[in-house]
């Protein structure tokens, strides 16, 4: 297969936007790219509207701010803070940690020129073996980003986030791309302030035709009140509330972040290439919350290479790729008491951490005819976790522990014609416990356990295409679950006391429907206006299989059915303007399936202009209706049909407006 170059300057290492949807069609499997000049004419305030119409992700801004709930096909079900089981990347380095965590307030997707999503086995391209998966930024450059930009969306609740860009090429060989953005508000609940300030660079140099050096630079600072989550008769009487516990001790979260990336890339003829990149990252976070104040710092480490080779093998076309990645990373951190207004008491314990993930991966793709595809592959993966806790009360207690995986895939692509494809795979998946689960999960009751890592069977058949006026992507899987990582929080009087219990389920299963819709209908009222329509459905069964205490219950935490329509009416002079609407069904928030999360229907509307100049306008209003809903939640062991404090309102009525200005 010939590679797609970068038509707005040869980009080697950053692949443009066409050579990326051309890939997606070499996937057997549920994958999608999503262009951010689409996510870009909204209102972007967390990762949840990055990615809220993908297929099979279910996301939701957690308390109103940057930080958001997120899984796919079931990842991390059971974590309520930062994401697990999906790796994080940026231009296929990850941006999660070496121990599987990933803090999605740290991501800036307006800096991306385009994303990548692929669900399940289908991250096989960039290592991942996790069940959700992985989801890859891919980097403006100066190459695909020239000129200057500046661009502000600001609304509701004192929120406004400017940005301002400028990327150019400098003598043919080297290009420049810098960032600068900040992002304020007041939040629609109490106590749910946020302020971040974010600066990127990269920086390219094309030593010749066929090679090419990129360097990354990114600081990041976030302050973030936290509000906490209400119980089902707080949220029904004013879901604007603050949780008074969290809000008596100034919940919050501040992270500060420094991280250099270097990538370098080789091609070898107008096919074969070799990608070589490292980073390092420094983080530091203040985290008082009400029952503990966490402070921490994180150095972490890794390299990773990709060699790409595509050939004839018996007189049939075949590609081949080969990758790995190792990883590592130290945390030293310290827990005291928390005090009135997020001050600092007496220490509880020192603790000391380390996490190491090395992985080596292949994938092979053979044409068995012009049509069918044989898509086969493998992951091994080596992880090390490490804990050392020095108690001020309490004896000191250490563990160590190595994780070892090998994870084959196999799949088969037939292109029914030009337009059609339909496919299948069958796969591994194998998570070793992030470093916080290992943390909390190895002692409970001061007795010591070991977290088994979470592995699975996949199955995956589906299809995607276009006929038509319409555009799908259909997939359905089955996964078989051993040894699902869960967390489950101890409540009193249906308040969270911050205590918490990870364990390893037996049998679980996860199985779902992942469909995605669009289509561009003509309809010849003014010239060339036309109805854009896009929607996204996924239907989720997660379930215990026989489980000692809670037999066949429904796993809590994620809706049954969540779906997301748009229709936006385009005219040819550059207006825009539509309807949007999600739904998602209710769903348990405890494990003994006693009490759940209402559902829920949500309206809003869009629209914009598009001068053709340089000059864009958009307005989105969200939440119309003004309904009180629960965007996410918590979990609790047992509710006993009662209530508990796990509930996050979602959005009121809110009304944002955004500009940008480019010269090229």
């Amino acid at each position: 297969m010939e590679i797609v170059e970068d038509v707005s300057g040869n980009s080697l290492t950053t692949p443009s936007l066409e050579n990326a949807r051309q890939e997606i069609k070499r996937v057997p499997g549920g994958a999608m790219v999503i262009d951010s000049d689409d996510y870009k004419e909204r209102y972007v305030g967390s990762l949840s509207d990055t990615l809220q119409l993908s297929p099979g992700v279910f996301t939701q801004s957690r308390f109103g701010a940057s930080e958001s709930r997120l899984s796919i096909r079931g990842s991390g079900i059971t974590q309520t803070f930062g994401i697990r089981g999906v790796r994080f990347l940026r231009d296929g380095l990850p941006v999660s940690t070496p121990g599987g965590f990933t803090n999605p307030e740290l991501i800036e997707p307006l800096n991306a020129r385009y994303v990548e999503v692929f669900r399940g086995a289908n991250a096989l391209k960039y290592g991942s073996a996790m069940l959700g998966g992985a989801v890859n930024f891919v980097s403006r450059t100066g190459r695909n980003s020239p000129g200057f930009t500046f661009q502000s969306m600001f609304g509701e609740h004192d929120y406004v986030r400017p940005q301002m860009t400028l990327g150019g090429v400098i003598n043919e060989d080297f290009d420049y791309f810098l960032s600068a953005s900040s992002l304020y508000q007041d939040g629609f609940r109490d106590q749910s302030r946020e302020l971040d300030g974010r600066g990127y660079a990269n920086f390219g140099y094309r030593w010749s035709d066929s090679a090419e050096t990129r360097i990354h630079f990114n600081a990041h600072s976030t302050e973030m009140e936290l509000p906490g989550s209400l119980t089902r008769a707080q949220f029904d009487q004013d879901p604007s509330k603050a949780n008074g516990f969290w809000e008596s001790r100034n919940a919050q979260r501040d992270l500060d972040i420094l991280r250099t990336d270097i990538q370098h890339t080789i091609t070898f003829n107008e096919t074969d290439r070799l990608d070589i990149g490292a980073y390092y990252e420094h983080r530091e976070l203040d985290h008082p919350l009400p029952f503990v104040f966490i402070g921490q710092e994180n150095n972490e480490t890794g390299l990773s290479f990709r060699y790409s080779q595509n050939n004839d093998l018996f007189g049939h076309e075949n590609s081949f790729v080969i990758g790995g990645l190792v990883y590592w990373g130290e945390m030293d951190g310290t827990n005291h008491v928390t005090l009135t207004d997020a001050r600092q008491g007496n220490l509880l314990r020192i603790n000391h951490g380390e996490s190491s993930t090395s992985e080596l991966y292949a994938e092979n793709q053979f044409s068995l005819t012009d049509n069918v595809k044989l898509v086969t592959g493998a992951q091994f993966v080596h992880a090390r976790r490490r804990v050392v806790v020095n108690n001020v009360n309490a004896p000191d207690s250490k563990n160590t522990k190595d994780y070892t995986g090998f994870n084959p895939k196999l799949g088969v692509i037939w292109d029914v014609d030009e337009n059609v494809q339909l496919f299948a795979n069958a796969s591994r998946s194998y998570e070793p416990p992030t470093d916080n689960e290992f943390n909390n999960g190895f002692i409970v009751n001061d007795t010591t356990r070991e977290l088994d890592a979470q592995d699975g069977t996949t199955l995956e058949v589906g299809t995607r295409g276009n006929m038509g006026l319409i555009n799908w992507d259909l997939a359905a899987y089955h996964s078989w679950l051993q040894d699902e990582i869960l967390t489950q929080g101890e409540f009193i009087n249906g308040q969270p006391t911050g205590r918490s219990a990870v364990e390893n389920a037996n049998h679980t299963d996860h199985s779902g429907v992942e469909l995605g819709l669009s289509s561009d209908i003509p309809l010849g009222v003014f010239g060339d206006d036309k109805l854009a329509i896009k929607g996204v459905y996924t239907y989720n069964r997660f379930r215990f299989d026989g489980d000692k205490s809670f037999g066949d219950n429904e796993l809590p935490g994620i809706p049954t059915h969540v779906a997301n329509l748009e229709l936006i009416y385009k005219h040819p002079l550059g207006f825009y303007a539509g309807p949007n609407i999600q739904y998602a069904s209710d769903y348990y928030v405890d494990y003994a399936n006693t009490l759940k999360a209402p559902s829920y229907v949500i309206m809003g509307a869009r629209g914009g202009y598009d001068t053709g100049k340089g000059v864009k306008l958009f307005v989105d209003a969200r939440n119309l209706l003004d309904k009180d809903w629960v965007s996410n939640t918590g979990l609790t062991t047992n509710a006993n049909g009662g209530d508990a404090g796990v509930f996050n309102p979602g959005y009121d009525l809110s009304f944002f407006g955004g500009f940008s200005v480019e010269f090229n």
